[in-house]
């Protein structure tokens, strides 16, 4: 998806073929997902003197992050996409609230004299954030994949049946 949108402005019609394929491999969009995340964060750590610097790496951070939902839905059995969704959801909002204040307590920590931020504090928070984003490359490698209409299916992910015996 996010592929779709980052080229769909050129050519529409490979875009779309690329998203298509990347889509049947989940883990490699996953992966592609965060290395996108981290490489934005990166460029925040670094480019951040000019507003187009910003704009670029900020939509390179939107576009990974739209790709999220639908790689959740591929990912999971039908049954399951309404839990898949929310989880995603409640995840995100909880790890915003947390990453906020954690960003917010860097950024502050040592203000110039008249209050306000110095640069060292948003270079610092985006460190961080660079570093949790190359921790999320790695550990994308550990979820689950689930082919929604192929023959693999994740054990864990099949539901369960009930037993003709009770017990």
């Amino acid at each position: 998806m996010a592929a779709g949108t980052a080229l769909g402005a050129g050519d529409l019609h490979h875009a779309r073929q690329w998203s298509e394929r990347l889509a049947r491999h989940p883990l490699l969009a996953e992966a592609g997902h965060q290395a996108t995340s981290t490489a934005a964060c990166a460029a925040f750590t670094l480019l951040h003197d000019h507003p187009w610097e910003v704009a670029t790496a900020g939509g390179a951070l939107g576009l990974a992050y739209a790709a999220m939902s639908t790689l959740i839905v591929r990912s999971v059995p039908a049954h399951r996409t309404g839990v898949a969704t929310g989880m995603n959801a409640s995840i995100r909002n909880i790890g915003g609230a947390f990453g906020t204040a954690v960003v917010a307590t860097l950024v502050t920590s040592d203000p110039l004299p008249g209050g306000l931020p110095r640069e060292s504090g948003f270079t610092h928070a985006f460190i961080l954030l660079t570093a949790t984003s190359a921790a999320t490359v790695a550990l994308a490698a550990l979820v689950p994949t689930v082919r929604r209409q192929g023959t693999t299916v994740a054990r864990h992910a099949q539901p369960r049946r009930k037993s003709a015996h009770p017990h």
